[in-house]
């Protein structure tokens, strides 16, 4: 790796800290370059600023995501039974490695989405196949044939991401230690035997 690329990784890094941590609004520059090792002209340099810099963030943590549902790409067409929990697993284990991602989504959506138009160009190439595994299970009775691919994968985030986003507070009203992936997967999992499991 170039001594360049080696610099933008170290930039990047240091500013998924500072923005997860502080929101577009609040990070600092000057914070980012400190902890990156480098003068500040460096980011206008590479990145064009504060804004640019954010915009690649955002690209690179949600590239994150897309590379975790790469594993889902061979999932068996004919276990669509079991689609739910490998949904679940991969998210949940995505979450739990990168949790920068929750903040910086949430930090986006109390913006506005002012830089969500970013990620509109972003493929996801496991998504046809997942797809088709939904179509399956929908032909075999297992999931509603009414409910859309989109409702369903919606369902699933919503899940994972709501129960990991606010596992301290659930904590606290359910008495559960949500902080333990074991306790974690085990809600996920009682949810999904409610809503997608075969009846």
């Amino acid at each position: 790796m170039k001594k360049s690329d080696r610099t933008r990784e170290r930039i990047l890094k240091a500013a998924i800290r500072e923005f997860s941590r502080n929101g577009f609004n609040g990070a600092r520059v000057d914070i980012i370059a400190q902890r990156a090792g480098i003068n500040k002209e460096r980011i206008y340099a590479y990145f064009g600023g504060k804004s640019g810099l954010y915009k690649k963030v955002l690209f690179k943590v949600f590239s994150g995501i897309v590379e975790s549902e790469e594993s889902l790409v061979s999932f068996p067409v004919d276990r669509p039974e079991c689609l739910s929990q490998a949904l679940v697993d991969v998210y949940l284990d995505f979450l739990t490695e990168h949790p920068e991602f929750w903040r910086l989504l949430i930090f986006e959506n109390l913006d506005g989405g002012k830089n969500a138009e970013a990620l509109r160009c972003m493929s996801r190439p496991s998504f046809e196949h997942i797809q088709s595994v939904y179509r399956k299970g929908c032909a075999k009775g297992i999931f509603p044939a009414d409910v859309s691919f989109k409702s369903y994968l919606y369902s699933i985030t919503a899940l994972v991401f709501f129960a990991h986003s606010n596992r301290i507070t659930l904590a606290r009203t359910l008495g559960l230690d949500l902080n333990k992936p074991s306790a974690m997967k085990k809600l996920l999992h009682e949810c999904l035997y409610l809503y997608w499991t075969p009846r």
